[in-house]
């Protein structure tokens, strides 16, 4: 776990869990309708379409046009994760291991999980460094690194052969990036942080990694809520402003 990104690591974790299995067509008809569902345009889950229809090709421009997209509109609402959650649980129960039918304790759970871990992985998601998102960043430095294409068939394969192998190396882990994640997690998202990951990050990484300062190059481009007009621009320090992966059933994985 010592030189282990957290973003390469969010991405792997989702991926694992979409990649590795062949979903019902009754699941797959499930996610197509959430995603394209005009209630839940806060995820801009339609961005993604292209990724998992063609599974073979990099998903690094998929997931920077989803995160533009998500990251510009108002954060989702509790109300919307949970009809998310559900409309989910119903058309994939069976495709990830939820009892079926869940009972409601069950339901609520997750949901409140969901909502739980949903602003703080958000304000991750749409960590910008000079006007590059930090995800889409990390994955193409990862990518060249590696000289394959993260697909969205060998990505948690790829990611995860590539943390164990130590072939990330110092433009991968300690970025600007991982220090404004870690900061996040830290500050406003302490839900995130009882990972061995977070636990053991600042081991990896200079002392002032965990200074709690955020990089003047870094800028947190999510949209707080529906009232706000106005990008929040992220400061050296201080509280954050209250706030991928890849699509639903990733962040039902993550769960």
């Amino acid at each position: 776990m010592m030189h282990r990104s957290s973003l390469l690591l969010l991405v792997a974790s989702a991926t694992s869990g979409v990649s590795a299995l062949t979903l019902s067509k009754s699941c797959e008809t499930g996610l197509l309708r959430i995603a394209t569902d005009p209630a839940n345009t806060c995820l801009g889950l339609t961005r993604l379409i292209p990724a998992v229809v063609q599974p073979n090709i990099s998903i690094v421009s998929s997931v920077d046009r989803w995160l533009e997209s998500t990251c510009l509109q108002p954060k989702c609402t509790n109300e919307t994760l949970a009809n998310l959650v559900s409309s989910f649980i119903s058309a994939c129960a069976s495709d990830f291991s939820i009892p079926n039918p869940p009972s409601n304790a069950t339901i609520a759970a997750i949901q409140s999980k969901a909502q739980a871990y949903y602003p703080g992985l958000r304000d991750i998601a749409c960590l910008t460094d000079s006007g590059v998102n930090c995800v889409t960043q990390t994955l193409t430095n990862a990518q060249n690194l590696l000289g394959n294409p993260i697909a969205l068939n060998n990505a948690s394969t790829v990611i995860f052969s590539g943390l164990a192998t130590g072939t990330f190396t110092a433009n991968i882990t300690c970025t600007n990036c991982t220090k404004a994640a870690y900061n996040i997690v830290q500050q406003d998202a302490p839900v995130l942080g009882s990972s061995r990951l977070v636990q053991t990050f600042a081991a990896t990484c200079p002392a002032s990694f965990k200074d709690g300062e955020t990089p003047v190059s870094i800028v947190e481009s999510a949209k707080p809520d529906a009232s706000a007009g106005m990008l929040a621009v992220r400061r050296p320090s201080g509280a954050l402003t209250a706030g991928m992966l890849l699509g639903v059933a990733a962040l039902v994985v993550l769960l």
